[in-house]
């Protein structure tokens, strides 16, 4: 069963709207209207993640918004992370809250200034730093911002994004590629690993902590791969099968707590082994990649005969 996300909430219209957000996140939405409900669920219901529709203006009939984070702040009960969502203009008074409750809010929306996309992002972001990093991590360590830490990279691709996307209409090629990005992140998270960016058509993932890192980002590219058949027969709307490329290298970066924005010379090498070096439904790994596979996978794969900044380049080829 997927993981709830709770969504407090008083306006239909809006629990349309983020039902249908936290759905292709592949979260189940509960929700509730009632603050005496809103705290019981949020301290026992085991949730992921929780939106909460906070009023911040004096005199609003629903500021208990507000009184629901004191109760929770107060209540000592693990609480997943909150996203607040308000539809008032000022914004002071709700900056004012986010500092006070830092440690439950984990982002913050404006439905006058609705972003779509970016509130999905943020919130990926934010359960996948709260859950599957750390699994990969370790209960042990925490990623500090500022700190450089050797990182498995998984860039995924698909093929001919532009020219699939003129066939189809508007409503088939989202809801199709939000199925692809929930499947790729839900098989990701498995192998304990995190989407760092996502541009629409694919995105690049991270695994780090022990040193399976690179055997299992390798694995999460063929899980993907094998059920790409499955996605486009149950999941795909467009008109023909997805094709995707996959590339894997290892090498550091700097930890940033917007991981969107971290750069190094081993995210740009696999970006470019993924472009430039590797074919429709293909893996290509480097020669860093092989070295740290056990021998029972490494077999798997055979030199392309090319190379990219002085790392070999291997392909996968099924057993």
């Amino acid at each position: 069963m997927p993981p709830k996300c709770l969504i407090v909430e008083i306006d239909n219209a809006w629990v349309e709207i983020l039902t249908a957000v936290v759905s292709s996140l592949g979260l189940r939405p509960v929700h509730v209207t009632r603050p005496s409900d809103a705290v019981q669920e949020i301290t026992h219901g085991a949730y992921a993640l929780v939106t909460l529709d906070i009023s911040l203006d004096a005199g609003k009939q629903f500021s208990w918004g507000k009184d629901i984070l004191a109760q929770l702040a107060l209540s000592g009960a693990r609480v997943p992370p909150i996203v607040l969502v308000t539809g008032t203009e000022n914004i002071d008074d709700a900056v004012a809250c986010i500092n006070q409750y830092s440690s439950l809010v984990c982002y913050f929306a404006r439905k006058t200034q609705w972003n779509a996309a970016g509130f999905r992002t943020a919130i990926s972001r934010s359960l996948q730093r709260t859950t599957s990093m750390q699994h990969a991590l370790g209960a042990a360590t925490t990623l500090i911002a500022g700190q450089t830490y050797e990182f498995a990279w998984l860039k995924v691709d698909a093929v001919d994004h532009s020219r699939l996307s003129r066939r189809a209409t508007g409503v088939q090629v989202t809801t199709t590629f939000e199925r692809l990005r929930s499947y790729i992140q839900r098989t990701a998270a498995a192998y304990g690993g995190e989407e760092f960016c996502y541009e629409g058509d694919g995105g690049l993932y991270a695994f780090s902590g022990d040193p399976s890192k690179p055997e299992r980002a390798v694995k999460c590219a063929v899980a993907i791969k094998g059920g790409l058949e499955s996605f486009n027969v149950e999941d795909n709307c467009l008109r023909e099968p997805i094709r995707l490329r996959f590339a894997t290298h290892v090498g550091p970066a700097m930890y940033r707590d917007d991981a969107g924005i971290m750069q190094s010379d081993a995210i740009n090498l696999v970006a470019h082994l993924e472009k430039k070096l590797t074919g429709p439904n293909s893996i290509t790994i480097t020669a860093a990649v092989k070295r740290e596979l056990p021998r029972s996978i490494r077999r798997l794969f055979v030199a392309s005969g090319k190379s990219l900044y002085g790392q070999r380049v291997f392909t996968y080829r099924s057993p």
